[in-house]
């Protein structure tokens, strides 16, 4: 088989999986509320509604089918070994908040928090974990941009 077949019926699955049923009229969420209230190294998780998460959510019996770390915004970012990987990904906006997430089909990338305005989510707070701490898990998420999706643990579930 040629890599350009397999390419296609990848793209072909991916695109499938990926379909999201549109957003309820009414948010289960207070978005504005929860952006106002994030800090580096919080965990969003979120209720998917694409094909790929009710399988997830079914498997792992779960209401949350996805998971993004907060990243933060360039304001926040006092660092520039933090501010980089963000203005390299094209970001310009001081203000704008973001996440760092692994998609199906993109792998490792960057997103906007407001991309997940209209969603279910849950925000993870973590404990006892000090500003120093909370840089290096950051750093470390945004290095790891651009990798590819990690199809295998699809597979095991």
């Amino acid at each position: 088989m040629s890599i350009n077949f397999i390419s296609k019926i990848e793209n072909t699955i991916n695109k499938w999986l990926l379909k999201e049923e549109p957003a309820p009229d009414i948010p289960l969420s207070n978005f504005d509320a929860l952006a106002s209230e994030m800090k580096l190294a919080y965990v969003i998780l979120v209720e998917g509604r694409a094909k790929v998460s009710q399988v997830i959510k079914l498997i792992t019996q779960s209401q949350w089918s996805h998971s993004a770390l907060y990243v933060g915004s360039l304001s926040e970012l006092k660092d520039e070994s933090l501010r980089k990987p963000l203005t390299d990904h094209g970001v310009k906006d001081e203000n704008e908040k973001y996440l760092v997430e692994s998609q199906l089909g993109e792998g490792m990338v960057l997103t906007p928090l407001y991309s997940y305005a209209k969603d279910n989510l849950r925000v993870c707070r973590p404990r006892g974990l000090t500003v120093d701490d909370a840089n290096l898990v950051v750093k470390h998420s945004l290095e790891q941009l651009g990798r590819e999706y990690d199809v295998r643990q699809i597979i095991d579930l």
